[in-house]
């Protein structure tokens, strides 16, 4: 361009410029560290440093180049803003000569110092006109402007820079449309949406023509200014950096472009926490609760059927936290969730909580039953089952008393406590659910039952009962027949009551019931018959004799006398055996060992009693023959089995040895007919016994003969193992004991049988070990022990079996090279080593196992120089292990 041009803008150009910050912090004012002191350059109307131009030190300095003879007339330069921070600080030449030394005109009409932008308009601040510029160095001379941050508060300040009045409509179209780099045209990203999520805030905007992405913006919480948290190339950001109820949120998006970055504007969100719902079954419908959301002015509740749409149940105020609906169906499935409200905002939805509603049983209905209480409900729709329950006055808890299906819909509660307030429920099950319920109270009285009836001949017919808790008196009914009517007969606070207005030989139906106040029992309806006859007599004895049978009964009141009669063996009719009127009748026709049955009647004239047709047994039974002998349990007692017996009673006495007398005969146990051995497993080992037994049928009972004493000496426990000279032989000692003997049997491995116990040595009451020298090597043995007291021997058990092996001999141990090299003598039976080793200041520990009865050799390459070991090894035979040399042999260095 040519000196003494004139150029002139007609058009503005609009420029953005926005304080950088650093992305990850969230300071209330900005270091100036995080500026930069990138500059514009403005040639002849273009921009030639395309860097974006940012705050240095709370400074942004604008350059104006103008070219060798260009004269700068009329521009205005305009700065517009949305937050009142800039100031203008300096402005004029950037050199008051060119390259070539000349003088340059200097910047006229410039507000140069202390000028702070304070009102909503956009400020002039500046007045631009250049000439006489040297054309030597073109380029090089410019004008400038520099604003400052008042404060750092507000990073977001956008500046706006417009220019104006130049005449070049070349330059304008230079000036105004960059795109390659410098000035950025780009449209500010519009926030078109919010939408809450829990602890989150999706922010969604306008696509700007011409972006490559957007950076997010946001202010409020612990953030009183703009701070950037997010790059992205999309339109839209989930925010989830520390969201907080009940707070509001500025956002903003700034597009960016190879060119620069584009207009923000902010807009704000009230964030809100989504409620906590909880939905429960209740007794008019589905209870929704939620806890309080700090900041809510209300609450709006939305429901639908599974698989259905959403529809709002109700909105309330702040102070409200529960609501029920009851505009529901029972048996169907529901949804629910609810938002908080604080004015415009409005927050996430609540987590869908899903319920099966189940209608509550309406009507349940309680009577006092003859067998207790009478629960009665009625039906619900979609019910698949109904639980009862009780709860009586003092319990903490329900009772489940039974679970039902859907078609039932009563129940009979018999273990509900009289006299007292029983309370009831009924819940409804539907799909895996159970429903709410109702506590329904009665206060229940049992129905008295009667105890006993008897018929006394010019007495009367007498009924008694147990007394009933909470009954202030009772009533006595009575019919003559199933099908006739109850007729009251008394009310009395007693427990018995008799009706002497009875005819002989006819049945009566009595029946009771409690009663307090208006309330009364239920009742037996089918009642207690009894007939107004003579009592059945009771035998209370068969005592048998040397050749008899004697019968006894009780007494019969008002009767004349009694009939006894009998079945002998093999007979299936009752004979009449005599007449009288004693209650004591002795058969002297009987045969020992044969089984007789006998039954009474009394009479009066010619009317009978009733006689119990099943009868009593009657039969002469000998004495068993007992033999008792120590058991591995206990004392086994052995009978001679008895004919007619029904069973066997074992009796047994102990010796008091300070005393020097027996103890009376206790009964110890039973057995069946079919037996002839008991074992009595409480004996003392050391304590003398003995035993009788008894052959019992029915009421009669055999003679007894006591058996010979006998000490009870427990069976010895034996462990054996193999030791440096034999097999070891352990047992457990027992009380009473005055020495073991030691017994041996041997494994033939031709024949696979083995040798008959063989005595091989005994030892004193104090002693619980034996070793067997004579054990060979390589032969397989097993042991027993016996207690021994007198003549007397407990019984015994065999031990384990055990190969006897020799101790290996341990040969030599030296150390070369290749480590410690130990070896040891073979042993033929063996068929593998195990090698043990120690330290002076360690046990002995298995380091290896050596196969081979021939392997005698080992080699130890674990070792560490300066260590002294000790080896020893022990042969082995399947699970059958030798002892040991326990000084074992040290290695030579």
């Amino acid at each position: 361009m040519k000196k003494g041009l004139k150029l002139t803008l007609a058009a503005l150009m609009v420029v953005s410029v926005l304080m950088s910050f650093m992305l990850t912090a969230s300071a209330v004012a900005v270091p100036d560290s995080y500026l930069d002191a990138s500059n514009y350059v403005i040639s002849d109307g273009t921009v030639s440093n395309a860097s974006q131009p940012i705050f240095n030190n709370g400074r942004a300095t604008f350059k104006i180049n103008v070219s060798s003879g260009v004269t700068v007339t009329g521009a205005l330069v305009t700065v517009k803003y949305d937050k009142k921070v800039l100031k203008i600080v300096d402005a004029g030449p950037a050199t008051t000569t060119d390259a070539d030394g000349n003088p340059v005109e200097v910047l006229t009409g410039m507000h140069t110092q202390g000028v702070s932008i304070g009102d909503d308009s956009a400020y002039t601040f500046a007045y631009i006109s250049a000439s006489g510029f040297n054309t030597g160095n073109s380029g090089k001379e410019y004008a400038y402007i520099t604003f400052e941050v008042i404060d750092k508060t507000y990073p977001n300040t956008i500046v706006e820079f417009v220019a104006g009045d130049y005449t070049s409509t070349d330059t304008i179209k230079k000036f105004a449309g960059q795109n390659g780099n410098g000035f950025s045209t780009l449209n500010s990203g519009k926030i078109s949406s919010f939408t809450a999520g829990k602890k989150s805030i999706t922010v969604k905007w306008d696509s700007v023509p011409g972006a490559t992405e957007y950076l997010v913006y946001r202010k409020g919480g612990e953030d009183a200014t703009y701070r950037a948290i997010a790059t992205v190339k999309n339109i839209s950001y989930v925010d989830t950096e520390n969201i907080k109820n009940n707070t509001v949120y500025t956002y903003a998006v700034r597009a960016k472009s190879a060119n620069g970055y584009g207009w923000y504007e902010g807009k704000e969100f009230g964030y809100m926490d989504p409620p906590n719902i909880t939905v429960t079954n209740s007794t008019s419908g589905v209870k929704i609760a939620w806890d309080r959301v700090e900041g809510a002015t209300a609450y709006k509740i939305y429901r639908r059927v599974v698989g259905g749409s959403w529809e709002a149940v109700e909105q309330v105020g702040k102070d409200v936290l529960t609501i029920t609906d009851k505009t529901i169906s029972s048996g169907k499935a529901y949804e629910y969730t609810a938002k908080v409200i604080k004015n415009s905002y409005v927050s996430a939805d609540a987590d869908v909580k899903k319920i099966q509603y189940v209608a509550m049983v309406s009507n349940v209905t309680l009577a006092n039953a003859y067998d207790g209480v009478s629960v009665k409900w009625s039906a619900v729709s979609g019910a698949e089952k109904y639980r009862i329950y009780r709860k009586v006055t003092g319990e903490q808890s329900w009772t489940v008393l039974k679970t039902v299906n859907a078609d039932v819909l009563s129940l009979v509660d018999t273990g509900a406590t009289s006299g007292k307030t029983n309370s009831y429920a009924v819940k409804v099950y539907s799909n895996g659910v159970w429903s709410a319920y109702k506590s329904y109270p009665f206060n229940y009285l049992a129905s008295p039952k009667a105890t006993k009836t008897t018929s006394t001949i010019g007495t009367g017919i007498t009924i008694k009962w147990d007394k009933v808790p909470g009954a202030a008196q009772y009533r006595v009914y009575r019919k003559t027949s199933a099908s006739g009517s109850w007729s009251l007969l008394t009310r009395t606070t007693a427990t018995s009551y008799t009706d002497k207005n009875v005819s002989l030989n006819k049945s009566y139906i009595y029946t009771l019931k409690a009663e307090n106040g208006s309330n009364l029992s239920g009742y037996n309806k089918t009642g207690w018959t009894v007939k107004y006859t003579l009592t059945t007599p009771s035998v209370t004895a068969v005592t048998p004799g040397s050749s008899s049978i004697k019968i006894q009964w009780g007494a019969v009141k008002g009767v004349d006398g009694y009939r006894v009669y009998r079945k002998a063996p093999g007979e299936t009719s009752w004979s009449l055996l005599a007449k009288t009127s004693s209650t004591a009748y002795t058969d002297k026709n009987v045969k020992t060992g044969a089984v007789y049955t006998y039954t009474i009647r009394a009479y009066k004239g010619s009317t009978l009693s009733s006689y119990n047709t099943k009868g009593w047994v009657g039969v002469i039974l000998k004495t068993p023959t007992v033999k008792i002998a120590n058991y591995e349990t206990g004392i086994k007692v052995t009978w001679s089995k008895v004919s007619g017996a029904g069973g066997y009673t074992v009796y047994s006495s102990q010796y008091n040895a300070s005393t020097g007398k027996w103890s009376s005969w206790k009964n110890r146990g039973t057995a069946a007919a079919s037996k002839s051995a008991w074992v009595d497993k409480t004996v003392s080992s050391g304590t003398t016994y003995r035993y009788t037994v008894k052959a019992v049928n029915g009421l009669c009972k055999g003679s007894y003969k006591a058996s010979a004493s006998l000490v009870y000496l427990a069976q010895p426990t034996v462990t054996i193992s193999n030791v440096a000279n034999g097999v070891s032989v352990k047992w457990t000692k027992a009380t009473g004991a005055t020495g073991y003997r030691v017994y041996r049997s041997q494994f033939d491995v031709k024949t696979e049988k083995w040798s008959s116990w063989k005595v091989m040595g005994t030892a004193a009451a104090s002693k619980s070990a034996w070793t067997d020298k004579s054990a060979v090597d390589g032969v397989i043995y097993r042991y027993t022990v016996k207690t021994v007291s007198g003549k007397v021997m407990s019984t015994y058990k065999a031990s384990s079996e055990t190969m006897f092996l020799k101790v290996p001999q341990l040969l030599s141990c030296t150390a070369d090279t290749s480590g410690n090299i130990l070896t040891y003598e073979s042993n033929s039976k063996a068929d593998s080593y195990r090698i043990y080793r120690k330290t002076l200041y360690t046990g002995w520990s298995l380091i290896e196992t050596v196969s081979g009865a021939e392997n005698t050799v080992y080699t130890d390459k674990n070792i560490i120089d300066g260590t002294q070991y000790i080896y020893t090894v022990r042969a082995v035979n399947g699970k059958n292990v030798s002892y040991y040399d326990t000084n074992g042999i040290s290695c030579a260095d």
